[in-house]
């Protein structure tokens, strides 16, 4: 196929702008998703949980039995407590038990007002979230979990309790602001089941 030199400039003109409108088309589409993306950050900024947003029910020592573990705190035993005792004070209940070793019941109010209700405590698995294997508390787990975990604030206070598995007894605690661990073996476990 032989092109003349005015017919191949021609259709270098529309493939040109084929190429202009291509090109603009995903520059508005990019505009528009990052625009979108930047409204949604706003929004969520501006409706964004704080701490303060969560309360403790002292009412409770417990949340509904189909409650489960939702997340866990990537926070050494020692600094979770003293973490969760500088942001909403004395547990719901504390055990020599360090597989159950406290229990923090709060709650926060959904945008439909109904509570969602959490449990922040020290298991098997270490310092955790739990509550209702729903997307509404998920979701409340994750954004509570973010905050205790930056948190800077830890309260001073002393802990002792025993490891059934390894019959071992633990002291821990922040003096100070400095915290301390220690574990050891111990022979006798008192009995406090």
């Amino acid at each position: 196929m032989k092109y003349n030199g005015d017919t191949l400039f021609e259709n270098l003109k529309e493939v040109t702008a084929i190429m202009k409108k291509l090109l603009t088309l995903v520059l508005l589409v990019s505009l528009c998703l990052s625009g979108c993306a930047l409204g949604n950050n706003v929004s969520e900024g501006e409706n964004a949980m704080t701490i303060s947003d969560f309360k403790k029910d002292t009412s409770l020592t417990s949340i509904p039995e189909n409650s489960s573990n939702l997340t866990n705190l990537d926070l050494e035993p020692v600094i979770a407590y003293g973490r969760l005792r500088a942001l909403f004070g004395e547990p719901n209940y504390e055990t020599q038990n360090f597989e159950d070793a406290y229990s923090y019941i709060l709650f926060v109010e959904s945008e439909s007002s109904e509570k969602i209700y959490l449990e922040v405590y020290e298991g098997s698995s270490g310092p955790a979230i739990g509550g209702l294997n729903n997307a509404e508390s998920l979701q409340a787990a994750e954004t509570l979990k973010k905050l205790i975990e930056e948190s800077e604030e830890v309260a001073d206070y002393q802990y002792e309790g025993y490891y059934l598995d390894l019959d071992s007894k633990i002291t821990m605690g922040i003096k100070d602001g400095v915290p301390y661990y220690n574990e050891e073996f111990c022979e006798e476990i008192p009995d406090f089941q």
